[in-house]
């Protein structure tokens, strides 16, 4: 179990690197291609740019905010509830959760075979478009782990709101003891 906490907070911090990366970049991009306008020039494909590192950055944001548990939160609704209520309360939403995020990982992964067997590159800069496909194949199928692995928790008895849902590698690895203590 410890192999396992220590892949889960690996995976997490290599999903904020790549997504902290993409952000930044879409920054510069974006900046740089106004700046760049403002002096009279045009650089040609920032937009495919743009959008692969929007997709990067995304793609990133949904997986770390459901493993923060950030997300759309129902914590205003049962938050008076006792615990056993609250819990079974957390649990149908998760399963709820899981399931869509189940259906939509299927989904992409079936649309990214599909299209991955065309093999599509942008018009400008000629990007490979697939890799990308893939890239969100991935998150989403993350997206669906930490959710069966939030729920599993909670349908064995963990409170949902004992991590308060601030210490994300907890969250998504299970660890119990975080303050030491």
């Amino acid at each position: 179990m410890y192999m396992l906490r220590q892949l889960a907070a690996k995976i997490y911090l290599l999903i904020l690197l790549v997504g902290s990366f993409g952000l930044i970049g879409l920054m510069l991009v974006v900046g740089g291609t106004v700046v760049y306008r403002w002096f009279g020039g045009t650089f040609q494909g920032s937009y495919e740019v743009a959008e692969t590192f929007t997709i990067v950055t995304i793609t990133s944001a949904i997986f770390l905010a459901t493993a923060n548990r950030t997300h759309v939160d129902v914590r205003l609704v049962y938050q008076g509830f006792p615990r056993a209520m609250r819990r079974w309360t957390m649990t149908g939403v998760g399963l709820v959760s899981l399931i869509f995020w189940a259906l939509v990982s299927y989904s992409v992964y079936r649309l990214a075979l599909r299209l991955s067997a065309r093999g599509e590159i942008t018009d400008v800069l000629r990007i490979d478009i697939v890799p990308f496909r893939w890239l969100i194949v991935a998150g989403f199928v993350g997206v669906t782990l930490v959710l069966a692995y939030q729920t599993w928790r909670w349908l064995l008895g963990d409170d949902p709101d004992a991590d308060g849902g601030h210490d994300p590698v907890d969250s998504f690895a299970g660890t119990e003891d975080r303050h030491g203590s």
